[in-house]
């Protein structure tokens, strides 16, 4: 059964574009619905010039996904904590990269 003459075509509605990215369908599916709007840093990252696990671990660190220790203590697991560079501090992502 045909309801028109116009040929099928797939619309992603939650994109201006109307075609479907991995970055909207994350922001879509996983972010509160009353913040969708990427975050600030999100088009520097994935417009920036450089290998895509660069971008990757940029979001890593950002996103606080990056094994840290005090990450890791927020998944139960047991150790020093501090800093193997310095001895001196917690580690973490920021103290680490900043």
């Amino acid at each position: 059964m045909q309801l028109t003459d116009c040929v099928d075509e797939l619309v992603w509605k939650c994109a201006l574009h109307g075609a479907y990215t991995p970055n909207i369908g994350y922001i879509k599916l996983n972010i509160d619905p009353h913040a969708r709007d990427p975050l600030w840093w999100w088009k520097g990252v994935w417009k920036a010039r450089c290998p895509l696990k660069s971008h990757i671990f940029f979001w890593c660190m950002m996103e606080p996904k990056v094994p840290t220790w005090d990450t890791m203590k927020k998944r139960y697991k047991e150790g020093s904590g501090w800093c193997s560079l310095c001895k001196s501090n917690e580690e973490s992502a920021m103290h680490l990269f900043m």
